[in-house]
Order: C-alpha cells, then structure tokens, then sequence
C-alpha cells in the first residue's frame, strides 16, 4: 500500500493554521482564567456585604456601627462582630493575601483574647458639617459628641456606587475605630491607618505606629498592593463587589460631590 507523506509545504500551512489557531484562543483562555480569578477574590467579600445587609434589614434599615463610645466591641458593638450570626460557615474575615500582622497594634492587645485579625474595613467617613463632626460614610464612630453618629440605607443617596467594605490589613475586631475607615487619622494610634483614598497626597509611604502601614498614601487606609492589577475588592451599600483602583473612590480629593464614601452626596 502506497502511504503518501506530507510535503513540506502542506506541513507549513498545518503549522500556520495551528498558530492561528492558538493566537485566537490562547487570549480566551488566559481572559476566562482571569475572570474566574476575579470572580474568587469578590466572593468572600461579597458574602460579608450580604451578612451586613442582612444585618441591617433585621437593625430597621440602619447599618451596624464601627464602634461606640467605649471603643470596646463585645460591649458597644461594631459591624464586625454584629454580622456573626449572619456570616456563613465558609465565609471568613481573612483574605489569604493578608499577613496578619500586629505590628501596629498597641502592645496590650496583642494578647488580648479575641484580638484577630481581620481584612475588611467599613466606611466610616467622618465629615464636618458645619456644626459639628458626623458620620456620612456606613459604619462608622457611634459616638454621644457626633452629630451624627449611625446610616439608614434611606439616607444612601447612590447604594450602587457608595462604598460599605474594602480590604486592609492589620485590623482587629474589639478595640476602638480597627474595622473602619474615617478619613482622618485621629485615632491612627490603635494600629489601623483611618485615611479614605486621595490622590492628591503626594505617594509617600503612609507610616501607623512607626511602621510602613501603606506603600502609597494616596491609598489610604486601603490595600492595593497584593491585589490584581492594583485594584481592591470593594463592597457598594448595594451589596455588589468589584475591583477598583483605590484612589477612583474619591478622584477630586476634597471634592465630597464625587467621594463614593460620602453616602449624603
């Protein structure tokens, strides 16, 4: 029996149409592998948004607090600890990237029983009114001297682009403003860096408790660094997750108009 090779020519067109081939599907692959990625890094956040909506549909439309006048969470409450009989079984507080580190913390409650880390920090934005200081972010400082110290989802002017949760690392739980972002760094010394994103800072390293908290303090507060293309999770008080740059949460700086964690906008 006759068995006919292939030319050399005939070889090269299979070659060719192989490469094409992989050209036009290698990309498909790599941007479904990516999207599933970033399907997993938004779930856990995603369920913690959940168990904080939940939360507050079971609270009569308001959020949970960061924290109260004691600063104390198993006695004040805060969002953190408000939410764990809503949190599934499977969803955690930690994200694998988080070193959990207590470098920051103050020294006494490194062994504090209970003191853990955890990833996620509510909007706590605090703002001047004119007359006194409020919270005008979710959860934020329940406190007797604010003005305005709790947010009613009624009060959220844009739920879909309002931010509830982020990620940062070196949180704790229990004690004082360690599970929010307040956009000011009063209270900087309790181990968590409180600035909100603002890209009008001038890039420096932002430093909390003598140690290097953020590479870039035009992030604030926010992780950004062990994300995918520099982009965090963040939770919208209409319990959607997406990844976004930390600084296009609040573009213009000072700008409250176009600040996505000023829920009165």
């Amino acid at each position: 029996m006759n068995r006919k090779a292939f030319t050399i020519t005939e070889l090269l067109v299979i070659v060719a149409a192989v490469s094409i081939l992989a050209a036009i599907l290698f990309p498909v692959f790599a941007q479904s592998g990516a999207s599933q990625r970033e399907r997993d890094t938004l779930r856990d956040p995603r369920k913690v948004g959940e168990a904080v909506l939940m939360y507050t549909g079971d609270n009569d439309g308001v959020f949970p607090p960061g924290c109260g006048d004691g600063w104390w969470g198993p006695t004040d409450g805060n969002w953190a600890l408000d939410i764990e009989a809503y949190v599934r079984k499977h969803t955690s507080l930690v994200v694998p990237e988080d070193p959990q580190s207590k470098a920051t913390w103050p020294t006494w409650l490194v062994s504090e029983p209970g003191a853990v880390n955890i990833s996620f920090v509510a909007n706590g934005f605090i703002k001047f009114d004119g007359s006194a200081y409020g919270v005008y972010g979710l959860m934020g400082l329940n406190a007797s001297w604010m003005d305005k110290g709790v947010t009613s989802e009624s009060q959220v002017t844009h739920p879909h682009s309002t931010v509830m949760l982020t990620e940062a690392f070196g949180l704790n739980p229990l004690y004082g403003p360690s599970d929010f972002l307040s956009g000011v760094t009063w209270w900087d010394f309790v181990g968590t860096g409180g600035l909100i994103p603002d890209p009008t800072r001038d890039g420096s390293p932002y430093f909390v408790n003598g140690v290097e908290y953020s590479a870039d303090n035009r992030n604030g507060g926010v992780n950004s660094v062990t994300n995918v293309r520099e982009k965090t999770p963040f939770v919208w008080a209409d319990g959607h997750a997406s990844q976004e740059r930390p600084i296009s949460t609040n573009p213009n700086g000072a700008d409250d108009a176009h600040n996505r964690w000023d829920a009165s906008r």
